[in-house]
This record gives C-alpha cells, sequence and structure tokens, in this order.
C-alpha cells in the first residue's frame, strides 16, 4: 500500500456543482481508477478542515483510486484556504462562516445525492453509492463524524464553554461558537455513509458523549501527539471511548501535529499559524506513508469487503513498521476498559473523568 494500487488513476476532474437550495456553488474534485475492475466502484468522500483545500488531499485520493475507488472531495467554502485568505486580505472579519457547522455535513449528503444523479449517465452506473466511506480531517472530522449521525448536545456545550478553566484545546474557540446558532436539533445522519476516518478531529463538545454514542458503523480515529489544536487526550481519546461501534480502532503517531499540509505558498498564513501553534510536523513522506496506508487498509476492508485487507488493522502489524523515532500506537475495541482507567489515573485535575459508553 505504500505503492501505487494496480488500477492507476487518472488526472484530478474539477466539476463545479450547484445546490439550488442552498444557493451554495463550489468544486468537487474526483480522483478515479484508471483501469476498470471488475466489481462497482466504491466511493470515498473526502472532508479538508478549516482553512484547507481539496488539493491538500491529492496525494491520498491518487492513492485510493489506484486501489480502485472513486474518490470525492469537495471544497467548503466558508471555511476554506479561501476564507482564510479573505480574511488577512480584509474582505472578511471572519475565519470562518458559522454556518459552516450546518453546510458541511449539507455538502456530503449533496455530493452524494448528486453522484447518484450522474451515476447511470457519466459514470455507466458502475459507482457503488449505497455503502460509501468518508474521511475527514479536523473541521473534516466533525463533519464526518455529523454524516456517521453524531448528534449535537448543547447543553454539553454550554457545560463546557461557560467554564471559568478551559482545557489547553484550541479547538474549544471554534465548538464554543455554535452557542450562537439556533437551539434546535441537528442530525446529519446520512444512511448511505457505511465507515469514517477521522484525522485530528473537532467533535468532544460539541457532540459529548451522548451525541457520539450515536455512531456505531467503523470508525478509524487518528491524533497526532504534538497536536495543541486539537489535543488527543481530549479530542480523540474521548471520542474513541464513546463511540459505540464494534469495529473501531485509535492511531496515534508520534510528533504528529495538527497540520497535515502547511500552506507554504503564503507567508501570511504561515505567521497566523505560527502565532497560534508551536509546528512541528513529523516528516511528510513518512506520514504520508501512515496515513495512506491505514485509510487504503480500513476502507477496503469495511468499504470494499475486501478480507485481505483485515490483517493491516491489527495492533501486530503497525508495530512491525513502526518507525523508531516517529512510533505508532494502534488499539482497538479491546484496549478501551484499559485506555480509560490509565486516562483517569493521569489526566489533569480540571479534565472530567471519562467513561466508556
Amino acid at each position: 500500500m505504500r505503492k501505487q494500487g494496480k488500477y492507476g488513476f487518472n488526472p484530478v476532474k474539477i466539476i463545479k456543482l450547484t445546490d439550488q437550495n442552498r444557493q451554495r456553488t463550489f468544486d468537487l474534485h474526483l480522483y478515479q481508477p484508471k483501469n476498470r475492475q471488475p466489481q462497482k466502484t466504491p466511493v470515498i468522500i473526502v472532508s479538508h478542515g478549516l482553512a484547507s483545500h481539496p488539493n491538500d488531499f491529492s496525494s491520498l485520493g491518487k492513492q485510493l483510486a489506484s486501489y480502485g475507488f472513486l474518490v470525492a472531495i469537495p471544497q467548503h467554502i466558508g471555511s476554506d484556504q479561501q476564507q482564510l485568505e479573505n480574511m488577512l486580505n480584509g474582505y472578511s472579519r471572519e475565519l470562518y462562516d458559522l454556518q459552516e457547522f450546518i453546510n458541511r455535513p449539507l455538502d456530503i449528503t449533496y455530493v452524494l445525492d448528486e453522484l447518484e444523479r450522474r451515476n447511470k449517465q457519466e459514470f455507466n452506473n458502475r459507482l457503488s453509492l449505497d455503502k460509501v466511506g468518508v474521511i475527514g480531517h479536523s473541521f473534516g472530522g466533525y463533519t464526518a463524524l455529523s454524516v456517521a449521525g453524531a448528534t449535537w448536545d448543547f447543553q454539553n456545550i454550554k457545560n463546557y464553554c461557560n467554564r471559568q478553566v478551559w482545557e489547553a484545546n484550541l479547538s474549544m474557540l471554534l465548538q464554543c461558537q455554535t452557542l450562537d446558532l439556533p437551539k434546535q436539533e441537528y442530525n446529519f445522519r446520512d444512511s448511505r455513509v457505511a465507515a469514517i476516518a477521522i484525522i485530528n478531529p473537532v467533535n468532544s463538545v460539541i457532540f459529548g458523549s451522548q451525541g457520539l454514542s450515536k455512531i456505531d458503523i467503523p470508525i478509524i480515529i487518528s491524533a497526532g501527539t504534538n497536536d495543541p489544536a486539537t489535543p488527543p487526550i481530549i479530542e480523540q481519546i474521548r471520542t474513541f471511548a464513546w463511540v459505540k461501534s464494534e469495529d473501531k480502532y485509535l492511531f496515534v503517531m508520534e510528533g504528529q501535529a495538527h497540520f497535515l499540509n502547511p500552506p507554504e505558498q503564503n507567508n501570511q498564513i504561515n505567521n497566523l499559524i505560527n502565532l497560534l501553534v508551536d509546528f512541528k510536523n513529523v516528516d511528510d513522506n513518512l506520514f504520508t506513508t501512515y496515513n495512506n496506508t491505514k485509510s487504503i487498509a480500513f476502507l477496503k476492508f469495511h468499504i470494499a469487503e475486501n478480507n485481505d485487507y483485515e490483517l493491516y488493522l491489527y495492533p501486530s502489524y503497525w508495530q512491525q513498521i513502526s518507525d523508531e523515532n516517529y512510533p505508532i500506537y494502534w488499539l482497538d475495541k479491546s484496549a478501551v476498559n484499559e485506555l480509560v482507567n490509565t486516562y483517569n489515573r493521569f489526566k489533569p485535575a480540571a479534565i472530567p473523568t471519562l467513561s466508556p459508553n
């Protein structure tokens, strides 16, 4: 899985979509296998993070396509790189539009609806759309959890955000702003989503244990030990304990920070990032290798239903390939109770005790 798959990939295709109901127009980047496979083509949607862009996931898109997936990456206008540039250049007062908490999961559902509409004419009816996977990074992790069934918990948001002492968690600044949205039920579950892979997700406050307990589909949660934006002990370990899925995995990489691809082309953006976080990422090639490998294995097994990839989902495999300078910690459902006990023993006093659902 470190090498390109046997199906190859076509050049990225960018199409412009307009959801008339929301008056929302955005680009969709499509990566497709070059060579035809005998079975229908499984579909993966990727949701980028705050101030990011679909291009940041081109490596993953190409690699997944070469293993037989169609990969669709929507540009979430209002919380993408362009929105950040607009703010830095004085064209916007906000880093992101608050409505993005609603629009992002609706983007995923709209993309799936659109692929269904185009399937017969543009894809020879070969797309498999009743069982799709979603990958999400950071704000995209929130997006993936939303379409997987996590529901908002305003009481939990209020309890956390009105505390006098906050945890060291930059993502709370994002999550607490949802208190300015109407207090109503927000449920974006899309029944076509059958598995999710989330990286450095924003999630613990907006969903809480009750909202995350609604997830019962396969999930892999990835974290980095050097992530101050969504700290793993707060934003990922709690998520791992709270989701109810029988097939759940926690992937923690030593040294990985929050940003997958630093936006080197814009000095203003770099300066802003350096003010917010101590940006020290692991080697890009190493992280890309690990990320592509776990994503392909997880999705080939749980979405493409290829049992040959199950062996890559065992802790023993990752212990074997782990780099000694940037070790990997891989846990599955069997480790939940031990993880919770260790978490409660060593957590800071300001962080509530953790209980598995």
